[in-house]
Protein backbone atom coordinates (compact mmCIF):
# COMPACT_ATOMS: atom_id res chain seq x y z
CA UNK A 1 0.00 0.00 0.00
CA UNK A 2 1.38 3.48 -0.85
CA UNK A 3 2.58 5.67 1.95
CA UNK A 4 -0.21 7.92 3.29
CA UNK A 5 0.88 11.18 4.93
CA UNK A 6 -0.37 11.68 8.47
CA UNK A 7 -1.30 15.29 7.81
CA UNK A 8 -3.51 16.64 5.09
CA UNK A 9 -1.25 18.08 2.38
CA UNK A 10 -4.16 19.98 0.81
CA UNK A 11 -4.88 22.20 3.82
CA UNK A 12 -3.06 25.45 4.41
CA UNK A 13 -2.97 25.41 8.21
CA UNK A 14 -1.67 28.98 8.41
CA UNK A 15 -4.91 30.13 6.80
CA UNK A 16 -7.19 27.85 8.80
CA UNK A 17 -9.03 29.24 11.80
CA UNK A 18 -12.26 27.35 12.53
CA UNK A 19 -13.36 30.04 14.98
CA UNK A 20 -13.67 32.60 12.19
CA UNK A 21 -17.24 31.31 11.80
CA UNK A 22 -18.90 34.65 12.35
CA UNK A 23 -22.47 33.69 13.07
CA UNK A 24 -24.64 30.63 13.49
CA UNK A 25 -24.45 27.55 11.32
CA UNK A 26 -27.42 26.07 9.55
CA UNK A 27 -28.67 24.63 12.85
CA UNK A 28 -28.09 27.71 14.99
CA UNK A 29 -25.16 28.72 17.21
CA UNK A 30 -26.97 27.72 20.42
CA UNK A 31 -27.43 24.09 19.34
CA UNK A 32 -24.98 21.46 18.16
CA UNK A 33 -24.62 20.84 14.43
CA UNK A 34 -23.86 17.37 13.05
CA UNK A 35 -20.49 18.49 11.65
CA UNK A 36 -19.30 20.26 14.80
CA UNK A 37 -20.69 17.50 17.04
CA UNK A 38 -18.69 14.96 15.04
CA UNK A 39 -15.58 17.11 15.53
CA UNK A 40 -16.24 17.40 19.28
CA UNK A 41 -16.63 13.63 19.57
CA UNK A 42 -13.23 13.02 17.98
CA UNK A 43 -11.46 15.03 20.67
CA UNK A 44 -7.92 16.34 20.37
CA UNK A 45 -7.14 18.85 17.64
CA UNK A 46 -10.37 18.04 15.79
CA UNK A 47 -12.41 19.38 18.71
CA UNK A 48 -11.15 22.90 17.95
CA UNK A 49 -13.89 22.95 15.29
CA UNK A 50 -16.58 22.55 17.96
CA UNK A 51 -18.52 25.00 20.10
CA UNK A 52 -19.69 24.53 23.66
CA UNK A 53 -23.10 22.98 22.71
CA UNK A 54 -21.28 20.40 20.60
CA UNK A 55 -18.83 19.52 23.37
CA UNK A 56 -21.68 19.28 25.87
CA UNK A 57 -23.59 16.87 23.61
CA UNK A 58 -20.46 14.72 23.28
CA UNK A 59 -20.06 14.74 27.06
CA UNK A 60 -23.67 13.66 27.55
CA UNK A 61 -23.40 10.60 25.32
CA UNK A 62 -20.25 9.67 27.20
CA UNK A 63 -22.31 9.78 30.38
CA UNK A 64 -24.86 7.52 28.65
CA UNK A 65 -22.15 4.87 28.34
CA UNK A 66 -20.75 5.40 24.84
CA UNK A 67 -17.18 6.31 23.88
CA UNK A 68 -17.59 9.13 21.33
CA UNK A 69 -13.87 9.29 20.54
CA UNK A 70 -13.68 5.62 19.59
CA UNK A 71 -16.94 5.75 17.63
CA UNK A 72 -16.09 8.77 15.48
CA UNK A 73 -12.52 7.71 14.89
CA UNK A 74 -13.76 4.28 13.85
CA UNK A 75 -16.09 5.91 11.29
CA UNK A 76 -13.22 7.99 9.96
CA UNK A 77 -10.78 5.07 9.76
CA UNK A 78 -13.39 2.94 8.00
CA UNK A 79 -13.98 5.67 5.42
CA UNK A 80 -10.27 5.93 4.67
CA UNK A 81 -9.97 2.17 4.18
CA UNK A 82 -13.11 2.16 2.00
CA UNK A 83 -11.65 4.89 -0.22
CA UNK A 84 -8.45 2.90 -0.63
CA UNK A 85 -10.39 -0.31 -1.39
CA UNK A 86 -12.55 1.39 -4.02
CA UNK A 87 -9.54 3.12 -5.57
CA UNK A 88 -7.60 -0.13 -5.74
CA UNK A 89 -10.62 -1.67 -7.49
CA UNK A 90 -10.28 0.98 -10.23
CA UNK A 91 -12.63 3.75 -9.05
CA UNK A 92 -11.01 7.18 -9.30
CA UNK A 93 -14.01 9.46 -8.60
CA UNK A 94 -15.40 10.06 -5.12
CA UNK A 95 -18.66 11.69 -4.02
CA UNK A 96 -18.42 12.45 -0.29
CA UNK A 97 -21.95 13.32 0.88
CA UNK A 98 -22.22 14.81 4.36
CA UNK A 99 -18.48 15.34 4.29
CA UNK A 100 -18.29 17.37 7.51
CA UNK A 101 -15.60 19.86 8.42
CA UNK A 102 -12.13 19.39 6.91
CA UNK A 103 -9.90 17.27 9.16
CA UNK A 104 -7.32 19.09 11.22
CA UNK A 105 -5.13 15.99 11.24
CA UNK A 106 -5.03 12.96 8.99
CA UNK A 107 -5.66 12.65 5.25
CA UNK A 108 -8.75 13.78 3.38
CA UNK A 109 -10.76 11.68 0.96
CA UNK A 110 -8.90 13.20 -1.96
CA UNK A 111 -5.50 12.59 -0.37
CA UNK A 112 -6.31 8.92 0.02
CA UNK A 113 -7.65 8.63 -3.54
CA UNK A 114 -4.70 10.45 -5.07
CA UNK A 115 -2.22 7.97 -3.64
CA UNK A 116 -3.80 5.32 -5.89
CA UNK A 117 -4.80 7.55 -8.82
CA UNK A 118 -2.37 10.48 -8.96
CA UNK A 119 -3.45 13.18 -11.42
CA UNK A 120 -6.71 11.38 -12.34
CA UNK A 121 -8.56 11.30 -9.00
CA UNK A 122 -11.58 13.57 -8.66
CA UNK A 123 -13.42 14.31 -5.40
CA UNK A 124 -16.63 16.23 -4.79
CA UNK A 125 -17.47 17.14 -1.19
CA UNK A 126 -21.13 17.87 -0.42
CA UNK A 127 -22.75 19.02 2.81
CA UNK A 128 -25.97 20.76 3.81
CA UNK A 129 -24.18 23.06 6.28
CA UNK A 130 -23.02 26.28 4.55
CA UNK A 131 -20.16 26.73 7.04
CA UNK A 132 -18.85 23.27 6.20
CA UNK A 133 -19.02 24.06 2.50
CA UNK A 134 -17.15 27.35 2.89
CA UNK A 135 -14.35 25.65 4.81
CA UNK A 136 -14.19 22.78 2.33
CA UNK A 137 -14.04 25.18 -0.62
CA UNK A 138 -11.23 27.11 1.05
CA UNK A 139 -9.18 24.17 2.28
CA UNK A 140 -9.78 21.10 0.13
CA UNK A 141 -8.91 22.35 -3.32
CA UNK A 142 -7.65 20.80 -6.52
CA UNK A 143 -3.93 20.07 -6.61
CA UNK A 144 -1.43 18.89 -9.17
CA UNK A 145 -2.29 15.32 -8.18
CA UNK A 146 -6.08 15.51 -8.39
CA UNK A 147 -9.20 17.63 -8.75
CA UNK A 148 -11.50 18.51 -5.86
CA UNK A 149 -14.42 20.82 -5.21
CA UNK A 150 -17.14 21.37 -2.63
CA UNK A 151 -20.77 22.44 -2.89
CA UNK A 152 -23.87 22.69 -0.75
CA UNK A 153 -26.45 19.92 -1.09
CA UNK A 154 -28.80 18.04 1.20
CA UNK A 155 -28.76 14.25 1.22
CA UNK A 156 -32.56 14.39 1.38
CA UNK A 157 -32.57 15.84 -2.17
CA UNK A 158 -30.94 13.10 -4.26
CA UNK A 159 -31.66 14.84 -7.55
CA UNK A 160 -29.73 17.91 -6.40
CA UNK A 161 -26.87 15.68 -5.26
CA UNK A 162 -26.79 13.88 -8.61
CA UNK A 163 -27.05 17.16 -10.48
CA UNK A 164 -23.95 18.51 -8.76
CA UNK A 165 -22.19 15.19 -9.28
CA UNK A 166 -22.91 15.50 -13.00
CA UNK A 167 -21.37 18.96 -13.06
CA UNK A 168 -18.14 18.01 -11.29
CA UNK A 169 -17.65 14.30 -12.03
CA UNK A 170 -17.88 12.14 -15.14
CA UNK A 171 -20.98 10.04 -14.60
CA UNK A 172 -20.07 7.86 -17.56
CA UNK A 173 -17.43 6.30 -15.32
CA UNK A 174 -17.80 4.63 -11.90
CA UNK A 175 -18.07 6.79 -8.79
CA UNK A 176 -17.59 5.86 -5.15
CA UNK A 177 -20.47 7.27 -3.10
CA UNK A 178 -19.38 7.85 0.50
CA UNK A 179 -22.18 7.85 3.09
CA UNK A 180 -20.09 7.39 6.21
CA UNK A 181 -21.42 8.54 9.55
CA UNK A 182 -24.28 10.48 7.97
CA UNK A 183 -27.34 8.26 7.42
CA UNK A 184 -28.04 7.89 11.14
CA UNK A 185 -28.90 11.62 11.19
CA UNK A 186 -31.98 10.84 9.06
CA UNK A 187 -35.20 9.73 10.81
CA UNK A 188 -37.26 6.93 9.34
CA UNK A 189 -39.77 9.55 8.16
CA UNK A 190 -37.14 10.82 5.68
CA UNK A 191 -37.12 7.35 4.07
CA UNK A 192 -33.32 7.04 4.07
CA UNK A 193 -33.33 3.71 2.22
CA UNK A 194 -35.29 5.24 -0.65
CA UNK A 195 -32.89 8.20 -0.72
CA UNK A 196 -29.88 5.90 -1.03
CA UNK A 197 -31.65 3.87 -3.71
CA UNK A 198 -32.28 7.06 -5.72
CA UNK A 199 -28.62 8.03 -5.48
CA UNK A 200 -27.43 4.58 -6.51
CA UNK A 201 -29.86 4.53 -9.45
CA UNK A 202 -28.23 7.73 -10.73
CA UNK A 203 -24.72 6.31 -10.71
CA UNK A 204 -23.15 4.23 -13.50
CA UNK A 205 -22.53 0.49 -13.30
CA UNK A 206 -19.35 -0.38 -11.45
CA UNK A 207 -19.85 2.41 -8.91
CA UNK A 208 -19.21 1.74 -5.23
CA UNK A 209 -21.18 2.71 -2.13
CA UNK A 210 -19.59 2.90 1.32
CA UNK A 211 -21.84 3.15 4.38
CA UNK A 212 -21.03 3.32 8.08
CA UNK A 213 -23.94 3.64 10.50
CA UNK A 214 -24.63 3.52 14.22
CA UNK A 215 -26.44 0.35 15.24
CA UNK A 216 -28.61 -0.72 18.15
CA UNK A 217 -27.83 -4.39 17.46
CA UNK A 218 -25.64 -4.82 20.54
CA UNK A 219 -27.27 -2.65 23.20
CA UNK A 220 -30.70 -1.32 22.16
CA UNK A 221 -31.40 0.22 25.57
CA UNK A 222 -28.19 2.24 25.58
CA UNK A 223 -28.76 3.46 22.03
CA UNK A 224 -32.33 4.55 22.80
CA UNK A 225 -30.99 6.49 25.77
CA UNK A 226 -28.35 8.07 23.54
CA UNK A 227 -30.98 9.05 20.98
CA UNK A 228 -33.06 10.69 23.73
CA UNK A 229 -30.08 12.58 25.13
CA UNK A 230 -29.12 13.96 21.73
CA UNK A 231 -32.71 14.81 20.85
CA UNK A 232 -32.89 16.93 24.00
CA UNK A 233 -29.67 18.65 22.89
CA UNK A 234 -31.12 19.39 19.45
CA UNK A 235 -29.65 16.56 17.35
CA UNK A 236 -31.61 13.74 15.69
CA UNK A 237 -29.78 10.40 15.74
CA UNK A 238 -31.33 7.08 14.73
CA UNK A 239 -29.32 3.94 15.47
CA UNK A 240 -30.65 1.14 13.29
CA UNK A 241 -30.67 -2.65 13.57
CA UNK A 242 -28.23 -4.68 11.51
CA UNK A 243 -30.91 -5.66 8.99
CA UNK A 244 -31.78 -2.00 8.44
CA UNK A 245 -28.15 -1.17 7.67
CA UNK A 246 -27.78 -4.14 5.32
CA UNK A 247 -30.84 -2.81 3.43
CA UNK A 248 -28.84 0.22 2.31
CA UNK A 249 -26.93 -2.20 0.06
CA UNK A 250 -30.05 -3.58 -1.64
CA UNK A 251 -29.29 -4.29 -5.29
CA UNK A 252 -25.53 -4.01 -4.74
CA UNK A 253 -22.87 -6.71 -4.62
CA UNK A 254 -21.31 -6.51 -1.18
CA UNK A 255 -17.55 -6.87 -1.10
CA UNK A 256 -15.97 -9.13 1.50
CA UNK A 257 -16.36 -9.25 4.49
CA UNK A 258 -19.88 -7.83 4.08
CA UNK A 259 -21.53 -5.57 6.66
CA UNK A 260 -19.50 -5.93 9.85
CA UNK A 261 -18.35 -3.84 12.83
CA UNK A 262 -16.21 -1.15 11.24
CA UNK A 263 -12.98 -1.90 13.17
CA UNK A 264 -13.07 -5.37 11.57
CA UNK A 265 -13.64 -4.19 7.98
CA UNK A 266 -10.41 -4.72 5.98
CA UNK A 267 -8.57 -4.58 9.27
CA UNK A 268 -4.83 -4.86 9.45
CA UNK A 269 -3.23 -7.35 11.88
CA UNK A 270 -3.60 -4.65 14.55
CA UNK A 271 -6.84 -2.97 13.39
CA UNK A 272 -7.29 0.67 14.32
CA UNK A 273 -4.66 0.30 17.05
CA UNK A 274 -4.28 4.05 17.52
CA UNK A 275 -7.04 4.04 20.16
CA UNK A 276 -8.63 1.51 22.54
CA UNK A 277 -11.24 -0.82 21.06
CA UNK A 278 -14.42 -0.89 23.11
CA UNK A 279 -17.63 -1.52 21.28
CA UNK A 280 -18.11 1.22 18.72
CA UNK A 281 -21.75 0.29 17.93
CA UNK A 282 -21.11 0.91 14.25
CA UNK A 283 -21.52 -1.33 11.21
CA UNK A 284 -20.13 -0.65 7.77
CA UNK A 285 -19.63 -2.12 4.34
CA UNK A 286 -18.80 -1.44 0.70
CA UNK A 287 -21.02 -2.48 -2.20
CA UNK A 288 -20.60 -2.35 -5.97
CA UNK A 289 -23.31 -1.60 -8.50
CA UNK A 290 -23.52 -4.52 -10.95
CA UNK A 291 -23.67 -4.06 -14.72
CA UNK A 292 -27.25 -5.36 -14.85
CA UNK A 293 -29.67 -7.27 -12.62
CA UNK A 294 -28.90 -10.38 -14.65
CA UNK A 295 -25.19 -10.24 -13.86
CA UNK A 296 -25.35 -9.86 -10.10
CA UNK A 297 -22.84 -11.84 -8.07
CA UNK A 298 -24.92 -14.18 -5.90
CA UNK A 299 -21.89 -14.94 -3.73
CA UNK A 300 -21.69 -11.25 -2.75
CA UNK A 301 -25.36 -10.57 -2.06
CA UNK A 302 -26.17 -8.70 1.18
CA UNK A 303 -25.68 -10.88 4.22
CA UNK A 304 -26.53 -10.58 7.85
CA UNK A 305 -24.09 -8.46 9.81
CA UNK A 306 -21.90 -10.47 12.14
CA UNK A 307 -19.42 -9.87 14.89
CA UNK A 308 -19.08 -7.57 17.85
CA UNK A 309 -18.93 -3.82 17.50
Amino acid sequence: MPHIPLHNPHVNRMAYDPHQQAGPTATGSGRPSPARFYAACQGGAEATNAYEPDRLAAHRIREAGLDPVSITRAHRAFQQRAVIAAAQAGVSQFLDVGCGLPPVTGPTTQARAETIHPRTARTLYLDADPVVVRHAQALMRSTRTGAADAARADLRDPQAVLGLAGEHLDLRRPVCLLLTGVLHYLPDSDQPHALVRALVDGLPAGSAVAVSHLTDAYDPRMMRQTEDVLHEAGLMIRARPAAGIVRFFSGLALTSPGVVPVPHWHARPEPDAAWPRPRVHTLGGLGRKPASPHRRCTRCSPTTAKGRA
